[in-house]
């Protein structure tokens, strides 16, 4: 078996390192250190574009919740404009083309991190560490490191915020 190493403090080092070279100051990247305040919305874009081009997995941006809302009326009205315009209730599918060009169109926009998933670089490197590394490296998940990464895959699939999903929480609530 391999050297018994920390894969969580692996990736932190990555994820440190790759923002210091954008530009963050490296005192201010701590575990407890919040992304919003740590990488500022004007530089947002660029910041996250380096770190995926460095191999850094990090969640993709999001647009703001109005801007999200505006896009889905937008187009829902279009393919109802569409269909009403040729009389085809079948001109209803061009929604999803048309959602899939919106998606696309806004993302030089979308400068918000994923709302309530993941706010500190803790938890964002905790997110970003795989599963696998943990095995093949021989180190033992702690009882708060798997309860994080559980809570995380949970909120995750439900599109739920991180903070939703508790320890306590039964899925009855979930739901």
């Amino acid at each position: 078996m391999a050297q018994e190493y920390n894969p969580i403090v692996r990736t932190f080092g990555r994820f440190r390192a790759a923002l210091v070279r954008v530009g963050v100051p490296r005192r201010n990247v701590r575990p407890e250190a919040r992304l919003e305040e740590l990488i500022p919305v004007p530089a947002r874009r660029q910041v996250w574009r380096q770190l995926w081009q460095e191999g850094i997995p990090v969640p993709p941006l999001q647009l703001s919740p109005a801007a999200q809302w505006l896009g889905l009326i937008g187009v829902a009205a279009g393919a109802v404009l569409l269909a009403l315009g040729l009389w085809r209730w079948e001109a209803l599918l061009a929604a999803f083309p048309l959602g899939v060009a919106a998606f696309w169109a806004s993302r030089p926009w979308a400068v918000h991190l994923p709302h309530g998933r993941l706010t500190t670089v803790g938890e964002t490197v905790l997110a970003m560490t795989s599963v696998r590394e943990h095995r093949r490296c021989g180190y033992r998940w702690t009882r708060n490191e798997i309860a994080f990464k559980v809570r995380f895959i949970i909120a995750e699939s439900l599109g739920l915020p991180l903070v939703a999903v508790r320890p306590d929480t039964t899925f009855a609530e979930l739901e």
